[in-house]
């Protein structure tokens, strides 16, 4: 019980929880909500790729936290498109025609999928793009419709990470990014890197990537061309993929800046983004009002409030990197 049959989802690591009002309040509102026969509400990841098995189960915690207990008072599953985004429109559609309780949309285009498949089921999203720009909502404040959810704002910390990588490599003239473009906010996250780029002199050279050969061949590429240092542009394959992009820089000799720390601590050079793991108690919050009847529409666009960046000396030390110490300064966690 818990997580549909066929569908693949990390087991619960478990853990003691402690009682209290709020926690059996909010049980007792998702008992409120069984469907037909009793059974408890379904609660459904859609992502693009293959998430962590950490990140799903710090998300079951953050509902066990407040009383909704995964095969108890409410059902989660998952289901993934595994790196093809047009797998997802189907897996939405799917989700809209069982009307679970809530869709948690990870990335962008499993959000599009998820808006375009229901107007009325509860849609929250974790996605790096501007919704308001991609239309997922009217507004942050108030979103409208059945979407709501966390922008990271991964696209918006594009210039910000060009300005990062070139203190770190400031001779670099020539830049790589790497991009996904069956992702939609390819293209907008890709302008505004390249602008910046040309305001600072460089110049920006771009690589499509939609897979694990693709990420090698861009690389591969990037190399040839001269290129100074990488930029990786956020989108759910690159994370599912983060040790090949990792190791085919590594491979290379070039320095490389990304948008998680995760990169980094497999052994990418420096990284700079939201803090990991504010989304998950924000969504969990939000099933919870939503299990008691509050509308998506009421319920703010959260942005993040922590972004950190994150440094490996023993990589910018193979790759001959002296690390200036204004970044080491400001560095939330280096890396020895």
């Amino acid at each position: 019980m818990g997580l549909a049959s066929g569908v693949r989802a990390p087991a619960s690591s478990g853990g003691t929880w402690r009682r209290s009002a709020i926690r059996y309040a909010l049980g007792i509102a998702a008992l409120a909500c069984l469907g037909a026969g009793g059974a408890p509400p379904v609660v459904a990841i859609l992502a693009s790729a293959e998430l962590r098995a950490d990140g799903i189960d710090a998300f079951r915690q953050s509902l066990h936290a407040l009383g909704l207990i995964d095969g108890r008072n409410l059902n989660l599953e998952y289901v993934a498109g595994e790196g093809d985004y047009g797998r997802l429109s189907a897996m939405a559609a799917d989700l809209a025609k069982r009307r679970v309780a809530v869709i948690i949309a990870i990335s962008l285009p499993a959000a599009r999928a998820a808006q375009a498949a229901t107007s009325s089921v509860p849609i929250l999203f974790v996605a790096g793009a501007d919704p308001v720009a991609t239309k997922l909502v009217a507004s942050l404040n108030r979103p409208g419709g059945n979407v709501t959810g966390v922008t990271n704002m991964l696209g918006e910390l594009g210039p910000k990470r060009l300005e990062i990588i070139l203190e770190l490599v400031p001779d670099a003239k020539r830049l790589g990014l790497v991009s996904n473009p069956t992702n939609q906010n390819a293209e907008s996250h890709a302008r505004s890197v390249i602008a910046a780029a040309n305001a600072a002199g460089r110049e920006v050279i771009v690589r499509n990537a939609k897979g694990e050969d693709d990420i090698v061949r861009a690389i591969a590429d990037f190399a040839a061309l001269g290129v100074g240092a990488v930029l990786v542009a956020d989108d759910p394959v690159f994370t599912a993929k983060h040790e090949t992009l990792v190791e085919s820089a590594a491979r290379f000799k070039l320095p490389a800046i990304y948008y998680a720390a995760t990169f980094v601590e497999h052994g990418g050079l420096i990284s700079y983004g939201p803090r990991s793991g504010q989304s998950f108690p924000l969504l969990a919050g939000y099933v919870a009002r939503i299990l008691k009847g509050a509308k998506p529409a009421d319920l703010p666009v959260h942005r993040p409030t922590a972004f950190d960046l994150v440094v490996n000396l023993k990589t910018a030390r193979a790759l001959g990197l002296a690390v200036p110490s204004a970044i080491l300064y400001r560095a939330d966690a280096v890396i020895e």
